[in-house]
């Protein structure tokens, strides 16, 4: 275990220096822009609270984390931003991108961590191979939004889902735990966690019947209601939640198109540039 614990370590350092190469080198782009400058500079920690968004991310978790190390760097986007795709802020990319680089090596070197622990080195090994294989993880390793923080949060989301389905720790209060506090925070990271929350539901529900009803408030009506209650609070101040146009399903369809293979490979060029 203590080797597997110091590949891990290893696994996130050079996942960590990877990421901040990356994001020295890469130029801040509309999104990570429009989130600084019309969220992160512009809201304090009580608006993001009460779900004040000038954007439809809905994100007041990744929100308090960014206004925060703006916070204690004394940042705030030096250059007029005059809505150009790209500008290049040295600074910038470095800081606003950290917490995003932590979040998805954590992410990667607990992947590996736990299939180690679970089954043995070589099979972590594999999984850390899968998971570095996916572009998800090379696209959003370096990027001032909050998707890291969201698979991160489905990373462990999964340990916990894993732990319980397998039937050794489904009667012990932890793991159950666990995940509650994990779909809680999936659901301030992003309003589409609804979905992977109500697929992880529907698993439990039909694999462990009795006890899952016993969880079912804190690991699944909990969170949803931390989707809907943002959705509802952001519709106030965000014109694109409050357009007639389909309502919440097309929000929901709108969401389930930009996490299609086709968005990811779309958006190739604004990514691992000058690696």
């Amino acid at each position: 275990m203590l080797r597997n614990l110091l590949l891990a370590i290893v696994i996130f350092g050079l996942c960590v220096a990877s990421g901040v190469r990356i994001a020295s080198q890469k130029l801040l782009w509309n999104d990570e822009l429009y989130t600084q400058v019309e969220t992160i500079d512009k809201l304090g920690y009580s608006e993001i609270l009460k779900g004040s968004f000038p954007e439809g991310n809905l994100s007041p978790l990744f929100y308090l984390g960014q206004k925060t190390v703006c916070v204690l760097n004394g940042y705030r986007l030096p250059v007029p931003w005059k809505g150009e795709f790209c500008i290049y802020e040295p600074r910038g990319q470095a800081l606003l991108r950290i917490l995003p680089v932590i979040y998805m090596s954590l992410a990667v070197a607990l992947i590996f961590l736990y299939f180690a622990w679970r089954v043995s080195t070589g099979f972590g090994l594999l999984g850390l191979a899968v998971t570095l294989s996916g572009f998800s993880v090379w696209a959003f390793l370096a990027e001032a939004r909050p998707y890291s923080l969201w698979f991160l949060l489905c990373a462990l989301a999964g340990m916990a889902f894993i732990e319980i389905l397998s039937g050794k720790n489904s009667n012990l209060r932890w793991p159950w735990v666990s995940l509650a506090v994990i779909n809680a925070l999936l659901a301030l990271t992003i309003f589409f966690s609804a979905i992977p929350l109500l697929a992880m539901s529907a698993v439990l529900l039909l694999n462990k019947k009795r006890e899952y009803w016993r969880h079912a408030f804190r690991v699944t009506i909990v969170p949803l209601a931390l989707c809907l209650a943002y959705y509802f609070l952001a519709k106030k101040t965000y014109p694109g939640l409050s357009q007639a146009s389909g309502g919440l399903a097309a929000v929901v369809k709108s969401g389930l198109a930009q996490l299609s293979p086709g968005m990811f490979v779309a958006r190739q060029d604004l990514l691992l540039t000058n690696i």
